[in-house]
């Protein structure tokens, strides 16, 4: 998944202030200065460059043993873990769909959000079925097929 060449140009232009941009990368998310920032490659790989925390490496061992498990309607990608610099890179594939939040038009915001994503996709056995923290509707993409991907496996 990936490659340690791309790795590395995700890695050496933080925050998205960089030309390649421009040349087929996109800026997907920034959590906060220099901790997790987001790009997809060319190659529609996801990179996740994580600072100051053990996050990737946790996630990258989570999809490699959740991968494992099979519930209905319910994937984890894979992921491939990079190295560069003394500082970690998730790559995983970019899964087309959208949010749950937005295919069950669920405002994120909303202090209902949790009872409505127990209604429409039982959050609390996913939860439980996976061992999750973090599970909610901005961490799921659901594809045209209708099967749910979990893309961020806070434990």
């Amino acid at each position: 998944m990936g490659c340690e060449e791309d790795a590395r140009i995700a890695f050496s232009n933080p925050m998205a202030s960089w030309d390649v941009l421009s040349s087929g990368w996109r800026h997907l998310s920034s959590k906060f200065v220099n901790e997790r920032t987001i790009y997809i490659s060319p190659s529609d790989v996801v990179y996740k460059i994580d600072s100051w925390s053990q996050q990737n490496w946790n996630e990258h061992h989570a999809s490699i043993e959740l991968s494992k498990l099979h519930l209905d309607g319910w994937e984890i990608p894979p992921t491939e873990l990079y190295k560069v610099e003394m500082e970690s890179v998730l790559a995983m594939p970019f899964i087309e769909g959208v949010t749950a939040a937005v295919y069950y038009g669920i405002d994120p915001i909303s202090p209902y959000s949790m009872e409505m994503e127990e209604r429409l996709y039982n959050r609390s056995e996913v939860e439980r079925f996976f061992d999750l923290d973090d599970l909610h509707a901005e961490n799921i993409i659901v594809r045209p097929d209708g099967t749910h991907v979990i893309i961020d496996l806070g434990l």
